[in-house]
């Protein structure tokens, strides 16, 4: 079954890029190719697309303010943005407005299938596909924080895939456990009225080769506090963002095999 892709671009040369790529994989374009956000909206009101690309050159920022609005209407489309140059300002702000994946335009030949047939995907409405464990404890100081740590890393060790997801949006401290400083948090995905695979690869920090993690909102508030970055409800931003980083759990916590216990 093929896959119509609505496309929003001025450029022609875009446009037959991607209809080049588009056929390579089943997919094809949409019948309608929007110029710009209102464009967009009117196609989207006569056919709805499941997927969406849209060009943000060359006003990247203004651009992705409109397309937030538009996502928010259209929740059942997914939006890929494409641009001439990627940094960190431009992804967090594609984050914000809804979209799913920001690709270089260099890039639509090569990686536009796998982003395409991963949205497409069918996988996400298997249902479940792994095993769900829940470490509650009693209060602060029990040891819940190092034994879903030290689970994960054991799950990871023996091939398995393992996601962290920190729920305690208060003192949630899984990522100052493993070292890391994110961007992104739990409270980043919570909008979204579908949350699959693609935008947990794009949210979560990365522990180990197997090992994620879904950071509390309270770590990365924390740290925007910390380096003086501005706060807002959803997001923490800087004119010059951190890059996350990984550095060695404290040598007491080093061990994958760290035995705990509950203590008053």
């Amino acid at each position: 079954m093929q896959t119509p892709v609505l496309l929003m671009t001025t450029d022609a040369a875009v446009s037959t890029e991607v209809a080049k790529a588009l056929r390579a994989n089943g997919h094809v374009l949409h019948s309608a190719t929007a110029r710009d956000p209102r464009d967009l909206i009117a196609a989207l009101t006569r056919e709805p697309a499941p997927v969406v690309l849209v060009d943000l050159d060359p006003q990247p920022r203004q651009l992705l303010e409109e397309i937030g609005g538009v996502a928010e209407r259209f929740p059942a489309s997914r939006f890929v943005a494409i641009l001439s140059k990627v940094n960190d300002e431009v992804l967090m702000a594609a984050m914000e407005a809804g979209v799913r994946r920001v690709l270089p335009k260099q890039s639509i030949a090569t990686d536009l299938q796998g982003v395409l047939n991963r949205l497409t995907s069918n996988s996400v409405n298997r249902g479940p596909q792994g095993d769900l464990i829940t470490i509650f404890s009693a209060g602060g100081g029990c040891g819940a924080t190092t034994i879903a740590a030290n689970l994960a890393n054991e799950i990871g060790q023996d091939g398995q895939p393992a996601l962290l997801v920190d729920l305690d949006l208060t003192y949630g401290s899984l990522s100052l456990y493993f070292g890391l400083e994110p961007h992104y948090a739990l409270d980043h995905v919570l909008g979204y009225t579908q949350v699959d695979v693609d935008l947990i690869r794009s949210t979560a920090s990365v522990v180990g080769p197997r090992v994620h993690l879904m950071a509390s909102r309270w770590t990365c508030r924390a740290l925007a506090l910390s380096c003086g970055r501005r706060v807002t409800r959803t997001s923490t931003r800087s004119s010059t963002p951190r890059a996350c980083r990984m550095a060695s759990p404290p040598r007491s916590r080093n061990r994958a095999r760290t035995r705990c216990s509950c203590s008053s």
